[in-house]
């Protein structure tokens, strides 16, 4: 047998001109490493010979023109070989104990080709490339990447007719059609891809997070399975950006803040639509969970502060959110605790069109906790929404889309007269719809000129009554609420080819209505912080005109140097005010990939005809509040599959509005009603912090994220500085991602953060006139306590099956694994005193969410 298999090796070392090389057994459990840079692809696989022994036969001459840039880190040997020979018109196949490099087949049917830039024919690493068939109502897309000599293959194509689409950020889409390979055929094609002015949007001095991102895109944080395998309660895509730096959600809501501002001074956008509070059960449930099904979303872009110049409107940050390009036709049909949900995609017209159609349906009957503050209340608790989308492109150069998103949720409270805890609702219902249609019209031109127009219609109602008959605090509420709006928003923007100059211009108008409907009757019987009580009988309207306009340019003056600066006028016709926006960009390149930005700017924020505090007896609007930033960012990349960014930020409010807030609870259903009610009126304002981000993917299967964020967030009031409730001066997230080759998938995450701010109440003996005493509670300063701090870990495991083209998974997820019991607040304040001894105060502790696990499946077909 021996002597058999010497013979063979002699004579394939004879036929490929290269001595017979050395036989080596256990290759099945051989591991390499390596990493080769535009290597001669001969040199490389000596290599490997020479220090792994690996029985290789090859013929060098035929691999003397080809050049391969390749990893590997622990692979095993057939995928060392796959991924050496990816992109070369070379494959491997073994032969008894050795494994012999030759040329592909001429059965073998394909397709393979470089994409380079239209002008000067750069070659473009990393362009994910799509291949679908003719045959795609059947079967889902073959994708690829091209190498870093910009080449791209696919093999063993199947007879038929294909279209080639290249989909990269900042550049021209690109599709050729009618593509036709007959059996051992190979295409080869040259793909040209243009740039558009979207490279005036990529100078942001805050770094883009970039989530759940399908394709590798330069500078994104968290890829896409990594995102997917995370554990977030209900796969709601809000609370996937909380293990990011500046974030401060809290359990109970999907809602955030972002570097010390509140919940509603971040820009929410959907497909380039504006979405207002796009939460379902805003009043029963504090905003448990958003319209947006994560499972139908493709990338989340979180700017943190120093956004370019077509944000306009918000103070803090911005979410833009985009749904997934259909390529191909599948459905999912999928469930876990929280929802039950279907998704249907697919292509029409001879590829010009495309569908996304999701739809959920939500229950909470196996997460109680998620929503209920008091075990004592029954809740039944509802909702639903469908998004839909449809795009046509129109000629190569043009795409018209249609966009429906449909939320509806509803609910009820109750307590069956319960006396032994008297602070419970009685009844409360409430009713949400809302109704959001949009177009978008986008047009590049040869030139670089790209036009994008977008018109919006959208209805959101709100109907909730309640009432609390019996017990310490008794109210009566009618909160009837109907907002539309209409909208109109052109950006247009231009650059040369090479980049060096731009510039971007747009406009927008908006007519908006709001009606309200207020009552509440509030009566205190004896609890111990009384205040808060009077009625209210509202029934207000407002109606307004809002535009806007900006104008940016931006200079490349080097490789080193970008300068971009805009300035931005909006008006509002309900406030007759009008700002001008100022803002500058500087970025400057290093080495190695490094990069320091600079960024300084006014940011705006008018109120919104829908926010008007009828529920605290508020009928004016307040003219925009205004907040100037001034980052400083340092981002590097130690390593290719590393990534390190630092910052420093320092945030100034002015003209801020004043606010109700509940100095005791910070999530509470109908706040408006408790007797912890209070106004800040306080017109300035600051936050500052450093905040520290670094992942590294450095092992094939083991990825690892890390975040840490110091901060300060408070208001002048009267000249004290008066800290904001969401304030935490530490936050530290760490990550980490297993997924196996088998398909098992494990991620846990571990959240730390100092407790919220929250404020005293003690005993106070007052001496009346005629001699006798009072005990009084007496707040102390605001927010100058904190909670305990808080921490908890999450952990999914899942697994992933693949049956051709249909695929099944699930997973059982834990949130707060160890059951830790974080206090969120302090309420139900108690008065004891007997007169032996000194006035107590006792209360009660209130937890965010406890341990809470959830199992989902997931069928593809």
């Amino acid at each position: 047998m021996s002597s058999t298999r010497s013979l063979q090796s002699l004579v394939l070392g004879l036929f490929f001109l290269l001595p017979p090389q050395i036989t080596v057994g256990g290759t099945e459990d051989l591991r390499l490493q390596y990493r080769f840079h535009r290597t001669v692809l001969s040199e490389a696989l000596s290599r490997l010979i020479d220090e792994y022994k690996v029985p290789l036969v090859f013929q060098p001459q035929w691999m003397s023109a080809y050049r391969v840039t390749a990893d590997c880190d622990g692979c095993g040997l057939a995928n060392a070989l796959d991924r050496l020979l990816e992109g070369t018109p070379f494959t491997w196949k073994r032969s008894g104990e050795q494994y012999l490099v030759v040329v592909r087949g001429p059965g073998n049917s394909g397709m393979s080709g470089v994409v380079v830039l239209k002008d000067d024919q750069v070659p473009l690493p990393e362009v994910p490339v799509f291949l679908r068939s003719d045959r795609g109502e059947e079967r889902m897309p073959l994708r690829t990447w091209s190498d870093e000599e910009g080449r791209f293959r696919f093999d063993h194509l199947s007879p038929a007719t294909y279209e080639l689409i290249v989909v990269l950020e900042g550049y021209q889409n690109y599709h050729v059609r009618n593509l036709k390979v007959e059996t051992g055929e190979h295409r080869e094609l040259l793909v040209q891809v243009a740039v558009t002015p979207l490279i005036l949007e990529e100078l942001v001095v805050t770094p883009k997070y970039r989530i759940l991102k399908d394709e590798p895109i330069s500078g994104s944080v968290l890829a896409h399975e990594e995102i997917y395998h995370m554990p977030h309660l209900g796969n709601d895509v809000f609370r996937a950006v909380d293990p990011l730096p500046g974030v401060a959600g809290g359990d109970l809501s999907a809602g955030f803040h972002i570097r010390g501002g509140n919940q509603n001074e971040s820009l929410i956008m959907l497909d380039g639509a504006e979405l207002e509070m796009p939460y379902h059960l805003r009043n029963l449930a504090v905003s448990p969970v958003s319209f947006i099904d994560s499972e139908a979303v493709s990338g989340v872009e979180l700017m943190t502060g120093g956004f370019p110049i077509q944000y306009g409107n918000r103070m803090s940050g911005v979410l833009n959110i985009s749904s997934l390009d259909p390529v191909g036709r599948r459905h999912t049909v999928g469930a876990n605790f929280l929802n039950g949900r279907v998704m249907s995609q697919g292509g029409f017209g001879h590829a010009r069109g495309d569908y996304l159609v999701t739809a959920r349906h939500g229950f909470f009957d196996l997460a109680k906790n998620f929503t209920s503050e008091d075990a004592e209340v029954h809740t039944d608790l509802r909702y639903s929404d469908l998004y839909a989308k449809v795009l046509y492109r129109i000629g190569n150069q043009s795409i018209l889309s249609l966009h429906a998103l449909l939320a509806e949720s509803d609910g009820d409270l109750f307590d069956p007269t319960d006396f032994d805890n008297p602070l419970v609702f009685e009844r409360a219902e409430s009713e949400e719809s809302n109704r959001l249609f949009w177009i978008n019209f986008e047009n590049h031109w040869d030139s670089g000129l790209l036009l994008k127009t977008h018109l919006y219609f959208g209805n959101q109602r709100e109907k909730t009554d309640a009432s609390d008959t019996f017990g310490n605090r008794q109210f009566l509420l009618t909160d009837h609420r109907d907002a539309q709006a209409l909208k109109l928003r052109q950006d247009w923007s231009f650059a040369h080819s090479g980049g060096m100059q731009g510039w971007k211009w747009g406009f927008s108008y908006k007519h908006a209505i709001a009606d309200y409907v207020y009552i509440n009757t509030r009566a205190d019987f004896g609890s111990i912080l009384g205040g808060n009580v009077g009625s209210l009988d509202l029934q207000e309207s407002a109606e307004a005109h809002e535009v806007g306009a900006y104008l940016a340019s931006r200079t490349r003056f080097n490789d080193i140097v970008t300068l971009e600066t805009g300035l931005r006028y909006d008006r509002q016709s309900h406030t007759d005010d009008e700002q001008w926006s100022p803002r500058a960009h500087i970025l400057l390149n290093g080495k190695n990939g490094s990069s320091l930005k600079f960024g300084w700017g006014k940011f705006y924020q008018p109120q919104s005809v829908r926010e008007l505090q009828v529920e605290d007896g508020v009928t004016a609007f307040h003219s925009a509040e205004l907040a100037q930033h001034y980052v400083f960012s340092y981002e590097a990349a130690p390593r290719p599959d590393t990534e390190l960014r630092a910052e420093i930020y320092y945030k100034k409010f002015e003209n801020l509005r004043p606010r109700y807030v509940n100095y005791l609870e910070p999530l509470v259903r109908f706040p408006e009603l408790q007797p912890d009610r209070i106004l800040i009126d306080a017109a300035k304002g600051e936050a500052r912090g450093i905040e520290v981000w670094y992942v590294n993917r450095h092992r094939e299967h083991l990825h690892w994220f890390m975040s840490y964020s110091l901060s300060r967030a408070f208001d002048y009031l009267d000249n004290l500085k008066i800290l904001r409730q969401w304030d935490q001066r530490h936050g530290l997230n760490l990550g980490l991602n297993y997924q196996s080759r088998s398909g098992w998938y494990v991620h846990t995450t571990w959240r730390y953060h100092t407790g919220w701010r929250t404020t005293d109440i003690q005993p106070e003996t007052i001496v009346l006139p005629d001699g006798g005493r009072e005990i009084r509670p007496r707040l102390g300063t605001l927010y100058d306590k904190k909670v305990p701090d808080y921490h908890r870990m999450d952990v999914r495991l899942g697994r992933e099956y693949q049956f051709g083209n249909r695929g099944l998974s699930f997973f059982l997820e834990i949130i707060n694994l160890y059951d830790r019991g974080n206090l969120r607040s302090f309420t139900d304040h108690t008065l004891f005193y007997d007169g032996s001894e000194d006035p107590v105060i006792s209360f009660e502790s209130n937890e965010w969410l406890p341990i809470t696990p959830s199992l989902g499946v997931h069928f593809v077909f």
